[in-house]
C-alpha cells in the first residue's frame, strides 16, 4: 500500500505488436497470492462499460496494492485512475492511454487506508478490474517464488511476492587464522547477488520506435526501490525516472534480499530472467 516515489513509467505506445504483425494479444500468468492473503476479503472485483466510476472499496492491508485491468476496447485509447474516494489523490493506470485491448497488472500507490474507487476515463467498451489488497509478506510466510525465475509475457505485469533470500547471505567474509588461532584477516568476500535481465521477446515484432519497457523493484510493503532497466519510446522521447539517458537495457546485478516484487511496464512482448550469482564469480568475470 505504500507511498511509492513518482515513477514516469514506460512511454505510451500501442498494445503489444503495435506494428500490426503480432497483433493484439494479451497474456497473464500470475499465480494465486499466498496466505495470509484471503481472496474472500482482500480481492475486490469491479466491471463496467465505457467511462464510469466504480463503487468504492476499502484498502486495509499494509502490503502492495495491485490493480488488474482487462479492457475490451478496440482501437481507441484506454486509461483509468485509482483515487481516494474522499481525497484528491489519483494515479493513472496504465500510465498513459493504450490503444487496442489492454490487459495489465500494476502496483498502485494507495498512501492511506480507507475507501478508494476506480474511474475509467477513456474507453467506450467493456472492462473488468480486480484489486488485490496484499499483506506485507515476510520470508516466514512460506513464499514459493524464488530465483531463478523465467517469464515470457507482455504489457504491464507484476511478479511476486518473491523471496530473494536472507540479508545474511549477501556478504560472507572469507577469513584466515593468525598464529593464535583467532580469525582476524578478511581476505575476500563471498555472498549472493541477484542478476536481473529484461529484453524484448523473440516473439515481439514491434518497430524499434514503438518499443518501451522498464523493470522496477518494490519491497514487501509496496515501496518503490529502483528502476535499474529501462528503455524509452523514441516516438515521445519520454525517459524514465528523470534519467538523462534514453535507456539502460543491459542486465544488472544487485544486492537483493528479503521479500519483494518486480513490476514490468511495457508496450511489447518481453522476456524476464532473475537469477542468483555468487559474488566471487562476479568479481572474477
Amino acid at each position: 500500500m505504500k507511498r511509492r516515489q513518482y515513477l514516469a513509467a514506460a512511454a505510451a505506445g500501442g498494445a503489444i505488436g503495435a506494428g500490426g504483425v503480432v497483433g493484439y494479444i494479451t497474456l497473464s500468468d500470475q499465480p494465486p497470492y499466498p496466505a495470509p492473503f484471503d481472496p474472500e476479503t482482500d480481492q475486490i472485483e469491479r466491471s463496467g462499460s465505457g467511462a464510469a466510476t466504480t463503487e468504492s472499496f476499502e484498502i486495509t492491508n499494509q502490503g502492495p496494492t495491485i490493480l488488474s485491468i482487462d479492457s475490451n476496447n478496440r482501437g481507441e485509447g484506454f486509461q483509468a485512475v485509482i483515487k481516494e474516494t474522499a481525497g484528491g489523490y489519483t494515479e493513472p493506470v496504465p500510465d498513459s492511454p493504450r490503444s487496442g485491448p489492454y490487459e495489465g497488472l500494476n502496483i498502485v500507490d494507495t498512501p492511506n487506508e480507507g475507501p478508494y474507487e476506480i474511474e475509467v476515463i477513456d474507453t467506450t467498451n467493456s472492462w473488468e478490474a480486480t484489486v488485490y489488497d496484499l499483506p506485507a509478506y515476510e520470508r516466514s510466510d512460506e513464499i514459493e517464488l524464488q530465483p531463478p525465475i523465467r517469464r515470457e509475457n507482455g504489457l504491464d505485469k507484476v511478479i511476486g511476492p518473491i523471496d530473494f533470500g536472507s540479508e545474511a547471505g549477501l556478504n560472507l567474509a572469507n577469513q584466515t587464522q593468525n598464529g593464535t588461532g583467532t580469525n582476524t584477516t578478511e581476505r575476500a568476500q563471498r555472498g549472493r547477488r541477484t542478476r536481473f535481465s529484461l529484453r524484448p521477446s523473440e516473439e515481439d515484432e514491434s518497430p524499434p520506435a514503438e518499443i518501451s519497457y522498464a523493470l522496477s523493484i518494490y519491497d514487501n510493503d509496496g515501496a518503490f526501490i529502483d528502476t535499474p532497466i529501462y528503455r524509452g519510446n523514441s516516438r515521445t522521447q519520454q525517459s524514465l525516472i528523470g534519467s538523462t539517458e534514453e535507456s539502460q537495457t543491459e542486465p544488472v546485478v544487485l544486492p537483493t534480499a528479503n521479500v519483494g516484487f518486480i513490476q514490468v511496464s511495457s508496450t511489447i512482448f518481453w522476456s524476464l530472467s532473475v537469477e542468483d550469482r555468487e559474488l566471487s564469480e562476479i568479481n572474477t568475470s
